[in-house]
């Protein structure tokens, strides 16, 4: 595995309570021009949520279908719908469990998405802890880019927008019956 001194260094950091410093289509030019087609690949896959051979994408992406697993039982639960069919028959991990009954329980909706926003982050902080200037530091970067970028669509003018729009679209389908 090859190091990258200069192209982490060169990269802002990036904080989970900022906005982003870099855009993703910046991310991929510094990589394009620093990186081997091969590594360069698996960043794209990190980006794209696309399964690749890597073993540091192959466990975040792991992690977070075990995130997604024990959501969907935990809703299912919740209300009310067959345990058989919802059922989470994967891996199991306490601390996940735990975060997403505190995130189902919020009733701020948003809230309860950003706290399994930040499981996410803290699992990539732990997995990337002694993987700062090689391919899997990089992995890292790149998956905590897509984090920031999808956070930043949690905006209240574009949920109330989006709420108008679904509002308005049922007003019409209601008067159309």
């Amino acid at each position: 595995m090859g190091s990258y001194y200069y192209l982490v260094t060169s990269l802002p950091m990036l904080r989970y309570d900022s906005p982003s410093p870099i855009t993703v289509e910046q991310f991929l030019a510094a990589c394009k021009s620093n990186l081997g087609s091969g590594d360069y690949h698996q960043v794209q896959c990190a980006l794209d949520g696309t399964p690749s051979g890597n073993r540091f994408l192959k466990k975040y992406q792991t992690f977070c279908q075990m995130v997604q697993s024990e959501l969907s039982e935990q809703r299912a639960h919740k209300l009310g719908m067959s345990p058989e069919t919802y059922r989470n028959d994967g891996a199991k991990s306490y601390v996940i469990a735990e975060a997403v009954r505190k995130a189902l329980a919020d009733e701020n909706v948003l809230d309860g998405e950003m706290a399994l926003i930040v499981l996410k982050w803290n699992y990539l902080d732990e997995m990337s802890a002694q993987h700062v200037f090689d391919l899997d530091g990089l992995l890292a970067y790149a998956l905590k880019l897509g984090i920031i970028t999808r956070k930043s669509l949690f905006t209240q003018e574009a949920g109330n927008a989006e709420f108008q729009r679904l509002f308005q679209q049922l007003e019409s389908d209601i008067k159309s019956m």
